[in-house]
């Protein structure tokens, strides 16, 4: 609604947890992950009346004009919470793993302009290393990887097509940018490489 939160007022956990969420924004999560990710893994009636309370303290915060039993951000689904992405709302992972999908689709038909501006507009949301703040949690620990992975993928992709299509430049930029997410990754060596020689930097 335009206005900023004063999120020193919402406890620790209950800001993990709304992390978790956005993280897998418009995506059901089961109250399980959630008492696995902030409780232990013990499903008890307290882990669970901790969790609503957590839950509810969230929808206050969150939509503090809103009557109990209101809230349209965060949304119970059986025994799973969502996180709601209303039209216009944007979640950087959410539009990050689309343009993936849309460039390894575009690319498996053939179709290589579509598939490298999907794979750019990936690369163009994917800001780094996701939730640095919460440190090895290992809530978040298996995401923050997949999504690295699939960065550095999308480059080097990015590199092998725009190579192909005769425009090393490019494809140096691109193989470059993959290094920087994923300095270990072989095959952005190769293609960079291969695209230095084509675009005639024999130095670099």
């Amino acid at each position: 609604a335009g206005r900023e939160h004063d999120w020193a007022k919402l406890r620790p956990r209950a800001q993990a947890v709304l992390r978790l969420l956005a993280v897998r924004a418009g995506q059901a999560v089961h109250r399980d992950h959630l008492v696995v990710a902030f409780w232990d893994g013990v499903t008890t009636p307290s882990t669970l009346h901790n969790l609503q309370v957590t839950v509810s303290s969230l929808r206050s915060f969150l939509e503090p004009e809103r009557p109990r039993g209101g809230s349209r951000l965060i949304a119970r689904q059986g025994d799973s919470y969502r996180l709601v992405l209303a039209p216009g709302d944007v979640s950087d992972v959410a539009a990050f793993e689309r343009a993936v999908r849309d460039g390894r689709r575009a690319r498996a038909q053939k179709r290589l302009e579509e598939a490298a501006d999907a794979f750019r507009i990936a690369l163009d949301h994917y800001a780094g290393e996701l939730l640095p703040e919460d440190g090895q949690a290992e809530w978040v620990a298996a995401d923050r990887e997949r999504l690295r992975r699939e960065a550095a993928n999308s480059a080097v992709a990015l590199a092998e097509i725009r190579l192909a299509q005769s425009r090393p430049v490019e494809a140096v930029e691109a193989a470059e940018h993959c290094l920087e997410v994923d300095g270990h990754r072989d095959a952005a060596w190769r293609v960079l490489i291969r695209a230095c020689d084509a675009a005639g930097l024999a130095a670099d």
